[in-house]
C-alpha cells in the first residue's frame, strides 16, 4: 500500500535586528549547538502574525511586534545535508521583521523547544562562525536593503 505524500507544513520565522545583531534561539543537539530563528509552525485557524507572536513568547519570552513581510524560503530536507533524518520535511517558512520592547534581555520563553537552551544574540558578520540555520540567510541579512522576496529551498 503507497503512502500519500506529506503535505507541505506553513512555518513562521522573526527576523529581530538591533545594532547589526540577529536574536537567535539556541539549541543543543548530539553534534554541538546550532542556532536558529525564533518561530514554529502555524496552527489551523491561527493568523500569520498571531503565530509568530506565540512562538515567540514561547520561545523568547517576550511579545514582539510584526513589522513587515521580508522573505519566504522553503526547506526540502531531502535536498540538504540531513536528508537522512528529514527526508519527508517540507517547510514553507514565512519570515518577517519583528521588533522587541527596548528592555528586553534574551531569555528562554514559558513554553521553550525541547532541544532549546537558550536566546542569544549574534553578531550578523559572523553568523558564519556558527552552526546557524539557514546559512544562506547570512548573505542576505547583510545587504543594506533586504528586499522582500522568494529565496528559494534553502538551509
Amino acid at each position: 500500500m503507497e503512502t500519500a505524500p506529506r503535505q507541505p507544513k506553513i512555518g513562521v520565522k522573526a527576523i529581530i535586528l538591533r545594532d547589526q545583531h540577529l536574536l537567535t534561539v539556541v539549541k543543543a543537539y548530539p553534534e554541538g549547538k546550532a542556532y536558529i530563528l525564533p518561530g514554529g509552525s502555524q496552527e489551523h485557524g491561527e493568523t500569520l502574525d498571531a503565530a509568530i507572536a506565540r512562538e515567540c513568547l514561547e520561545e523568547i519570552g517576550t511579545t514582539i511586534t510584526v513589522e513587515r513581510l521580508l522573505c519566504v524560503r522553503e526547506y526540502i530536507g531531502a535536498n540538504h545535508q540531513h536528508a537522512s533524518l528529514d527526508m519527508q520535511l517540507h517547510i514553507v517558512d514565512i519570515m518577517f521583521a519583528c521588533t522587541l520592547p527596548d528592555d528586553y534581555v534574551p531569555q528562554l520563553g514559558r513554553a521553550p523547544d525541547d532541544d532549546q537552551i537558550g536566546v542569544q544574540w549574534l553578531l550578523v558578520e559572523r553568523l558564519h562562525e556558527y552552526r546557524f540555520y539557514p546559512a544562506a540567510l547570512q548573505a542576505w541579512l547583510v545587504q543594506p536593503e533586504m528586499p522582500s522576496s522568494y529565496i528559494g529551498d534553502i538551509n
